[in-house]
């Protein structure tokens, strides 16, 4: 089962990749649903953003990617979700404590 939310993978022009999850409250059809997300990385691959994401968050149900171009519009949007993006954290594996 999935959340419905927006998610999105993008690439730095360092690189790097980031991915934007839709807070699950956020209120729908809103003008910029990133607005109500948070951002995490940098990550070395999507793949990585990924594979963190599904370690670490419910299901979207889907989500899009964009690779990094260098005259995009989007890339004026971009840095301004890095500059509020956290860092991936390592989570324990150890579900309870003794």
């Amino acid at each position: 089962m999935s959340t419905g939310c927006n998610c999105l993978f993008f690439e730095s022009k360092d690189n790097k990749w980031y991915y934007v999850l839709e807070h699950y409250n956020a209120p729908k059809n809103s003008w910029d649903w990133t607005e109500y997300a948070d951002v995490v990385g940098p990550f070395n691959s999507e793949e990585a953003a990924n594979e963190y994401l599904h370690e670490n968050n419910a299901n979207p149900g889907g989500s899009c990617s964009t690779s990094y171009e260098k005259d995009s519009p989007d890339n004026k949007k971009n840095e301004e979700l890095i500059a509020r993006s956290t860092a991936p954290v390592k989570r324990s594996t150890r579900l309870f404590r003794f």
